[in-house]
């Protein structure tokens, strides 16, 4: 297992958001660093709003710069792309492959503009590849090119979410996301925060509900090192449910409990969003799906910062359960065995049973042997 450090350089990354922060500089803001396991498949989102002016390539508006600070064991197991809110990608860093390791070293570096004048670390190229042959401890800074396309070329609107995707493609190495900013040019207004909503993956089986009842919380959603949880402190987390046939979204329940509905079958979503947010979330209209929700959220331009999952749990829901009255006799002291005791003497016993009741009688009976 390779010793592996996080490490913030305050150099180019944070003086190029300092002096240019003023209006068109938006640095994400979510919780970093970001871990990226190896194998890590993953993507970040920068929530832009309020620009004066949305549309992109048009009177200088765009992206002048884009702010990457990382460190990895392994540079070549990277593609680093980042997505306009148009839904055009820029691959930023690459390709993939075996160019030798580079354990302990770390990277600050910022993209620039095909029009603007690059200026690398000595002895790089202008535009950025993974074979350069980056090496063991370095500590690198400078501007480059992206190692594929040109931001000039990306037309669409500012405002949106401009999403950095990251894959790592080769086997062993781990690394992290320190910090990742974006400045836009002539892009006064714009502001921006980074989402890191995920509700992610319920596996509790089926629920079956009794109304009126008291039905425990399932379990809590499965995330995994490439599909982290969201910061506890940031992000709440609840349950929406509509009916199975439609999807239709009928409301919410921070403990997923629907003994208080009709008898029926419907389906239960797991929802995150930002901490104290609840008015932002869509309120049922008798139209609206879950899968809409869903979809809206995972647009380029998304209602609000929020995920909704995409697995869900089936949940019955059942009248209330009635008592059921079992007769038993039993005879010459044999005993009556019901759901795992023996009964011995005669009387009534009441049973909670899968929380269904059950109310039985035992009576003897005699019986004469002939000699």
């Amino acid at each position: 297992m390779k010793y592996f450090r996080y490490l913030f350089l305050p150099g180019l990354l944070l003086a190029a958001l300092s002096a240019r922060a003023q209006t068109n500089t938006i640095y994400y803001n979510g919780q970093l660093p970001l871990y990226m396991p190896d194998g890590y498949n993953g993507s970040i989102s920068l929530l832009v709003s309020g620009a004066d002016h949305d549309t992109l390539g048009i009177n200088g508006h765009g992206v002048c710069r884009v702010f990457l600070s990382l460190e990895h064991e392994y540079i070549g197991d990277l593609m680093v792309t980042l997505t306009s809110p148009g839904g055009q990608s820029i691959p930023l860093i690459g390709p993939i492959g075996f160019f030798g390791g580079t354990d302990f070293s770390t990277w600050d570096v910022a993209f620039t503009r095909c029009a603007d004048v690059a200026q690398p670390e000595p002895g790089y190229s202008h535009t950025w590849s993974n074979e350069q042959g980056w090496g063991l401890n370095g500590v690198f800074s400078g501007s480059y090119y992206p190692y594929q396309g040109c931001f000039e070329n990306l037309t669409g609107p500012v405002n949106g979410a401009w999403t950095l995707t990251i894959t790592d493609g080769l086997a062993l190495d781990a690394g992290a996301l320190n910090g990742f900013g974006i400045e836009f040019c002539n892009s006064a207004g714009a502001t921006g925060m980074g989402c890191q909503a995920n509700a992610g993956t319920l596996t509790h089986s089926d629920i079956y509900y009794c109304q009126g009842g008291n039905q425990p919380p399932p379990q809590p959603p499965a995330y995994t090192n490439i599909s982290q949880a969201p910061p506890a402190d940031a992000y709440d987390y609840t349950y929406a449910f509509g009916r199975a046939s439609d999807d239709v979204l009928m409301g919410y329940e921070a403990h997923a409990d629907l003994s208080t509905l009709d008898t029926g079958t419907y389906r239960i979503y797991g929802v995150s969003y930002p901490e104290d947010a609840d008015s932002l979330l869509p309120i049922p209209d008798g139209v609206l799906t879950l899968s809409q929700i869903r979809n809206s959220l995972n647009s380029s331009i998304p209602p609000f910062c929020g995920d909704v999952s995409f697995s869900s749990i089936k949940a019955i829901v059942r009248p209330p359960a009635q008592d059921t009255i079992l007769y038993a006799s039993t005879c010459n002291g044999v005993p009556v065995y019901f759901f795992g005791i023996h009964y011995y003497n005669t009387g009534t016993y009441t049973r909670t049973i899968s929380r269904v009741i059950a109310n039985f009688l035992l009576h003897w009976c005699y019986s004469r042997v002939s000699r």
